[in-house]
């Protein structure tokens, strides 16, 4: 007795490639954009020091903590004042904890206050796209809190 595959598929609410009904394959374009956002460096399941770091329960912690203390996102690109928006982030959209220096170049530098930022999630997708692209942002996150003694 041979089993209808379609049947089954059918059952499962599946198309004959195994996807949700109604999916389309992936075009080359979207499988092209998927192989680029995994650096190159890095092969499927492999881990570097940065994210060993960010997985950590000691950076969670140092993360929680910031987070606190600085509850504002920093603004580094003038985005908020020119639109006129408020800098405060409510609890759907958390604070992304930025380091001004990478991980990947200083990750001693996990835990420094001084080196980290609170910026909002659009904030943070613009900076890590200029820092992708090879444009120096260190110099955005001059002045504010980053250089005031801690109290």
């Amino acid at each position: 007795m041979s089993i209808d595959r379609n049947r089954w598929l059918r059952r499962d609410n599946l198309n004959s490639r195994g996807q949700p009904r109604g999916c389309l394959p992936k075009t080359a374009g979207q499988r092209d954009r998927e192989s680029r956002s995994r650096p190159a460096y890095r092969e499927k399941g492999e881990r570097t020091q940065a994210d060993r770091i960010r997985s950590s329960r000691a950076y969670q912690i140092f993360r929680a903590w910031f987070r606190k203390r600085h509850p504002v996102c920093l603004d580094p690109l003038g985005i908020h004042e020119r639109m006129g928006t408020a800098t405060d982030v409510d609890e759907r959209h958390k604070l992304h904890l930025h380091h001004v220096i990478p991980l990947e170049v200083a990750p001693g530098l996990f835990r420094t206050e001084s080196n980290c930022a609170s910026l909002c999630a659009s904030c943070h997708a613009e900076v890590e796209r200029m820092e992708r692209a090879g444009v120096p942002t260190a110099d955005l996150f001059t002045g504010g809190y980053l250089d005031r003694e801690p109290a």
